[in-house]
């Protein structure tokens, strides 16, 4: 069996390149670039999660905050409502103004706006609080969609690579079986520049070559021509 290392050539710029070694420079050049892309979008969401976090923290705190005045208001409301039915059951009897019973009733209504702005306060930190975990839940999903898709253009090069290195090799097997030990000559014709690869003996031509004098087990060759 002989393993063949074959080099397409083209002119590029008036020389000649090797089109093979063109294109797996090529395809090393677009798999960095998506490994670069892969690290810059995994690091632009790991900013913009710092920056959710963050938010996210000050809303929570900010929720806290705003619960526990709620409820301190609401409690204020409880005491302007006894307040004001004292000051009502008073004034029946005579022992308090009516003025007096009317003050406590706006007492009471500014206590009641104040805990309902309270709430809708609330409320909305809480809204904002939900909106930033689902911008969070969606921020890790696009990274996971972008990754995988460009995992999925990784193995795609990858293919490619495999593909365009296969086809710098020829394995061409004996008709058959046999030992070949220090033969007189054995004569292959191939096409321009290519290359024979026997163990770690690789030789390299333009054009018919001579190759002589190998050693050790070999398939049998004793003459064989390439093709044009």
């Amino acid at each position: 069996m002989l393993v063949l290392q074959t080099e397409r050539q083209s002119m590029l710029g008036g020389s000649v390149s090797d089109t093979t070694e063109r294109a797996a420079q090529q395809i090393a050049t677009r798999l960095q670039t998506l490994s670069t892309e892969r690290t810059l979008r995994e690091l632009q969401t790991r900013q913009r999660e710092q920056v959710l976090d963050d938010r996210l923290r000050t809303t929570a705190q900010q929720l806290r905050q705003a619960e526990e005045e709620s409820a301190l208001q609401a409690r204020r409301v409880q005491l302007a409502q006894t307040t004001l039915t004292r000051n009502q059951q008073l004034a029946e009897s005579g022992f308090v103004a009516e003025a007096q019973v009317q003050v406590r009733q706006e007492e009471l209504i500014d206590a009641k706006a104040r805990a309902q702005a309270l709430e809708r306060a609330r409320l909305g930190l809480m809204q904002d609080q939900q909106t930033l975990r689902g911008e969070r839940i969606a921020l890790k999903a696009q990274l996971q969609s972008d990754t995988n898709q460009i995992d999925r253009n990784r193995a795609s090069l990858d293919q490619e690579a495999s593909e365009n290195a296969a086809r710098k090799t020829m394995v061409i097997s004996a008709p058959y079986a046999g030992t070949v030990e220090n033969p007189q000559q054995v004569e292959f014709s191939w096409p321009p520049t290519c290359s024979v690869r026997i163990n770690r003996l690789t030789a390299r031509w333009r054009g018919p070559v001579k190759i002589q004098r190998f050693q050790g087990h070999l398939p049998a060759w004793q003459s064989m021509r390439w093709p044009a």
